[in-house]
């Protein structure tokens, strides 16, 4: 290139990357993704609120079924074979669903 004429950049000047070229011309747009990510976390901690009242309550309830057989009030009875399938069910569901509800709430 010879010295009196001009380099590629006074033509074209580099440009911004698209995220920031798009952001620069609508900033309407950068905030709405800021309310988005604001009602995404209020609403992450409800449904974890929600999920985690849900789990316990569902734990407490088989802990009182499990504590009536243990000491036989009330003539009640399961039986083994009832007991570990009640017990297997619900381990494996509290789980399925705490990766199920996890994976959900924060997906990363």
């Amino acid at each position: 290139m010879a010295r009196d004429e001009p380099s590629p950049e006074t033509f074209f000047p580099k440009a911004l990357p698209i995220e920031d070229a798009h952001n620069a011309y609508f900033p309407e747009l950068v905030e709405q993704r800021i309310k988005d990510s604001e009602q995404d976390r209020k609403e992450r901690k409800r449904y974890s609120s929600l999920f985690f009242r849900l789990v316990s309550g569902w734990l407490a309830a088989v802990l009182f079924m499990v504590a009536l057989d243990g000491v036989q009030l009330l003539s009640f009875d399961l039986g083994e074979p009832v007991l570990l399938a009640l017990l297997g069910s619900t381990t494996g569901t509290v789980f399925s669903v705490l990766i199920f509800v996890a994976k959900y709430l924060f997906p990363s």
